[in-house]
């Protein structure tokens, strides 16, 4: 494995570790009771499952990252035509798929009449009722990716409100770079900043994606030397938990706390592609995972986790115990199981989709 593929394997790690924690943070909240902990060992059980809302901010600076390495390359030759067919075609072949197999799912859910369904678990897992969400309006919605700014999330699938930001970041950016450097103003920006005003989460959310588009713009320029990202990546992995932990202890307002998590994630990025570190073989399990599997294990992850946590804790969720532990565990590694096989017919062929997305358009513009 050549550097350059082993530094960016450490990205798809870095997927997958957040994914990971996104899911794993949900099984938790579906199957344990959080007031009911009592003792050290389940406190730290459960702060390590508690990190997910972090995580999808480090996902908005990866994203960041590969969106602008993909605009830049393209420089002035910059195809709107090209760019948006890969970006459907990348994100519809799995969105759409998901929407459909998580709505039938939640519609079996809701016929067993368990009160998770009906929003009464608490805030921590079920805080709506998904019947009200299962409507053929709502799902265009977000097919459309309008989630958040002009309708909910499509029943039970409340993680999806972060790629209709992704999903806006991805229009905005080129619009704005080619507006500043290419002197070509598109209407997306007039779009992105009513957008943004609409949904004010949009705008600071934006903030961080653009940071991992600075770290980039570092990597791709060699800026900063080998020696000292290496002798500065451990006090980074401390601003990130600084930057973590403050904002819990001081609760801070949400713009502020997304945009100082961020940045400390995306100076540890810098640092972690700048030193260079050979990528170990046992985590190259993990980095494939991550590169293939975990948009799909995002997007389908939490109607399966309803279904089943439906079984589990029908009425109540559970004290934490060795056994919730396992439930969670379990919870866990069946929607990473479940995931990996939808990805095989869905993100796998994201290339045969883009090519056959690209010819009909060019079919019907000719």
């Amino acid at each position: 494995m050549s550097m350059g593929a082993a530094k960016y394997s450490w990205i798809d790690f870095l997927r997958f570790a957040a994914a990971f924690q996104v899911v794993a943070g949900h099984a938790t909240a579906l199957i344990v009771n959080e007031k009911l902990s009592t003792g050290a060992t389940s406190k730290v059980a459960l702060l390590s499952t508690s990190f997910g809302r972090e995580s999808v901010i480090l996902f908005f600076v990866i994203s960041g990252f590969w969106i602008t390495r993909s605009v830049l390359r393209s420089s002035a030759a910059f195809s709107w035509f090209d760019y948006a067919t890969a970006r459907f075609s990348r994100l519809w072949i799995v969105l759409v798929p998901a929407l459909v197999i998580g709505g039938l799912i939640d519609v079996v859910g809701t016929s067993l009449g368990h009160s998770i369904y009906a929003g009464t678990q608490g805030a921590n897992s079920i805080n709506f009722s998904v019947s009200d969400r299962l409507d053929i309006q709502t799902f265009v919605c977000n097919a459309a990716f309008l989630q958040t700014i002009a309708c909910e999330t499509f029943g039970s699938n409340g993680p999806l409100w972060s790629l209709a930001f992704e999903f806006w970041y991805y229009l905005a950016f080129p619009a704005f770079w080619l507006a500043v450097y290419c002197r070509r103003f598109n209407l997306l920006i007039v779009i992105t900043l009513g957008l943004f005003v609409v949904n004010p989460g949009l705008a600071s959310g934006f903030g961080v994606w653009l940071m991992g588009g600075v770290v980039q713009w570092l990597d791709n320029k060699n800026v900063g030397s080998r020696r000292f990202a290496r002798l500065a990546l451990l006090p980074s992995v401390l601003l990130v938990g600084i930057a973590i932990a403050g904002n819990r202890a001081l609760h801070l307002n949400g713009h502020i706390s997304i945009l100082t998590i961020g940045a400390s994630f995306a100076v540890f990025l810098y640092l972690l592609l700048a030193a260079q570190i050979t990528f170990p073989a046992a985590l190259r399990f993990f980095a494939s995972y991550g590169a293939d599997s975990s948009f799909s294990l995002y997007a389908t992850h939490f109607p399966i986790m309803v279904f089943l946590a439906s079984f589990i804790t029908p009425d109540t969720r559970l004290a934490p115990s060795g056994f919730t532990a396992l439930l969670v565990i379990a919870l866990t590694l069946a929607c990473l199981l479940y995931a990996y096989f939808f990805s095989l017919v869905t993100e796998k062929k994201t290339p045969y989709l883009k090519r056959a997305l690209k010819g009909f358009l060019q079919a019907r513009l000719s």
